[in-house]
């Protein structure tokens, strides 16, 4: 009350420090190069550039040719499965390598996002309940999608400062085959025709381009801090119901903050099944071991044949809480998760200093029944990235 009444007759400031905002399409190098296993590169190469990256999107465009007349739909998440991996460069370096684009986001879409801001990402493919996505024509002959990059890129989510004068570019990998795109009795030919990036920049007012552009002619370096969402997959699991799944040891490798762990048996590559739907397959104890510390300590004794899966969920849902500081609702209930379970694991308490340690990370996994042939496993491990770029040199480097 006694600032108000100080600022009471102070005059009202309008702050105009952006003067100009849209959006810029970059398209690739070669528009020819859309077919299987073939990389798409789009750059962006202009300097005196200020790019909100973050809010940028991937516009795909492309024809579906059935084999037989069959009906078929789209699955979930759709569009990534078009991709095997998706890189992000800044200047000369790949700050980013997201393998599996249509499992990884898939994966961490079901434990990121409310009902809410799935209904947001339609555009993009994403309907986790499996209802008809409406990026076809009515023939069923075309389709069209637009894929944020934060749904993507954990730098994309992470960074929401604006890139100033450096080299920028995404890498798309086409996919081996596009059967995780449909379910479908027979086989359906998917046929991109258009790829490109579509980029907002800002051009600021007078004063605050001066002030930026000092800045940036000292060549003062800016940090770049985010989450990165690495994937790692385990094929094919033995019968068993005790699997030991080295699953990364390395130096220079930043300690893992989350695990989030699926599975699935016969979905991947069967045009006849849902590539982004997850099986529980009688998990009894999930743990991971991080430089011989457990995560969890205790046993857990899940049992989803009766129902009790309780201390899982409760570990789902306290991933939104904790990772976004939010008290929103998670997208799954305690019926949807026995049908798409995530296994998350919370790694962020430790003793080790994060720098310079040999990062031992193995998953332990009990089940209630031996793992049936054609089951796979994955592992996406969020972990700190830090870099810094200086916008006058276009020199990147990892801290």
């Amino acid at each position: 009350m006694e600032e108000a009444l100080k600022n009471l007759f102070s005059s009202v400031k309008y702050e105009d420090m952006i003067v100009e905002c849209d959006r810029r399409t970059y398209h690739p190098y070669s528009t020819n190069a859309y077919g299987n296993s073939d990389e798409i590169n789009l750059v962006i190469q202009k300097a005196d550039l200020i790019t909100a990256t973050y809010d940028s999107v991937i516009y795909l465009e492309g024809t579906l040719t059935s084999s037989e007349a069959k009906q078929f739909e789209l699955t979930n998440n759709a569009p990534l499965f078009l991709f095997d991996e998706i890189r992000f460069t800044l200047g000369d370096q790949v700050i980013e390598i997201v393998r599996l684009p249509g499992i990884n986001s898939a994966i961490k879409g079901f434990c990121s996002y409310t009902t809410d801001q799935s209904n947001c990402l339609s555009q993009a493919g994403w309907s986790p309940r499996n209802k008809p996505l409406q990026l076809l024509n009515a023939n069923k002959t075309a389709f069209c999608a637009s894929i944020p990059l934060k749904h993507v890129l954990g730098f994309a989510e992470g960074y929401k400062k604006p890139l100033v004068n450096i080299r920028q570019e995404l890498t798309l990998i086409r996919s081996k085959t596009d059967e995780d795109c449909y379910k479908s009795e027979a086989e359906v030919k998917i046929s991109l025709s258009k790829v490109t990036w579509k980029v907002p920049y800002v051009i600021p007012n007078d004063s605050m381009k001066l002030s930026i552009y000092s800045r940036i002619d000292k060549n003062v370096p800016i940090q770049v801090a985010f989450h990165a969402r690495d994937l790692y997959a385990y094929p094919a699991l033995p019968s068993t119901r005790s699997l030991v799944w080295p699953v990364k040891s390395s130096t220079g490798f930043q300690r893992p903050q989350w695990l989030l762990v699926a599975f699935q048996t016969k979905k991947r590559n069967q045009k006849g099944e849902n590539a982004s739907q997850f099986d529980h397959l009688g998990v009894e104890n999930i743990k991971a071991n991080i430089n011989n510390r457990r995560y969890p300590y205790e046993q857990q004794n899940l049992s989803f044949a009766d129902n009790k899966y309780i201390d899982a969920y409760e570990e789902y849902l306290n991933f939104r809480t904790q990772y976004y500081d939010s008290e929103s609702s998670s997208l799954l209930s305690y019926e949807e998760f026995k049908k798409q379970p995530i296994f998350v694991i919370n790694c962020t308490r430790h003793n080790e200093s994060i720098h310079n340690v040999v990062i031992d990370l193995k998953l332990e996994v009990e089940t209630s029944e031996a793992f049936a042939a054609d089951t796979s496993a994955y592992c996406i491990i969020l972990h700190d990235v830090l870099i810094e770029y200086e916008p006058f040199t276009n020199i990147v480097r990892k801290i």
